[in-house]
């Protein structure tokens, strides 16, 4: 979460200058058409086009603004903090792309995951106590000693004793109770077992989805650059054809 927090914040940044830089731009444009306007060299259309332009950068702007504010505090709450903090960060580099597949992260998952150890140890427990319950029902055998000595008394009692028996306990007449508990604690089990299945489809789903993600977003690093340098050449031609007075508006 920090992670994803830290990396929206530097996107936010980015965006940000874009915006500054845009409104820049416009408000330069605005006012030599503006100018060309007065002098009768430029149409209203032109003009008003061009005010069009800067409103829309000025809304890009507080948009791009509000995106800082939330990436910030979305920050700060990530690192544990009780009011929000606006940091210096610096970028770092990009984390290598795990060479492992997704099936052999997701056993990784399904093994150090606690919500899914924390699931499993629900499951043995409810087992546990189902064979308990089950075993209650069952006849007890227990056996009894006693030894010690007598020093006083009647003389027909005095000197060592020792004595052994053996207690056989049959549960029966317990009205249902015992097999009630047995088939709730055998329910309660089942229901253990399905709520741990779905808890591990859900990480299956989850670190699949994040690795195509991953995987997706490294790939569009590369198709963005090219995209990026692209638009940097035709901003280049358009303010040529601008300034060569080809056309009325970048």
């Amino acid at each position: 979460r920090v992670d994803r927090a830290y990396l929206n914040v530097l996107k936010a940044e980015a965006l940000l200058n874009v915006a500054q830089q845009t409104v820049a731009d416009r408000q330069v444009l605005f006012d030599d058409i503006k100018a060309l306007a007065q002098n009768k060299l430029k149409s209203d259309l032109d003009l008003s086009f061009a005010q069009a332009n800067l409103d829309q950068a000025k809304q890009l702007l507080l948009q791009t603004e509000n995106a800082m504010g939330e990436a910030f505090a979305e920050l700060s709450a990530a690192l544990g903090y009780k009011i929000e903090y606006r940091f210096e960060l610096t970028e770092q580099a990009l984390t290598p792309f795990p060479k492992e597949s997704a099936d052999s992260l997701t056993q990784l998952a399904l093994r150090i995951r606690p919500d899914v150890i924390g699931m499993r140890d629900q499951v043995l427990s409810a087992q546990k106590r189902t064979l308990a319950e089950r075993d209650a029902r069952l006849p007890s055998i227990a056996a009894l000693g006693t030894i010690g000595r007598t020093p006083v008394g009647d003389p027909g009692v005095q000197g060592n004793y020792a004595a052994a028996g053996v207690v056989v306990q049959v549960p029966v007449f317990t009205g249902g109770l015992l097999s009630s508990r047995q088939d709730e604690a055998f329910l309660r089990a089942n229901a253990e077992q399905k709520s741990l299945d779905d808890t591990e489809t859900q990480v299956v789903a989850a670190v699949h989805s994040a690795w195509l993600d991953a995987s997706t977003a490294l790939k569009n690093i590369d198709v963005t650059e090219g995209l990026a340098a692209s638009s940097d050449q035709a901003l280049i031609l358009a303010e040529a054809q601008y300034r060569a007075g080809q056309t009325s508006i970048i």
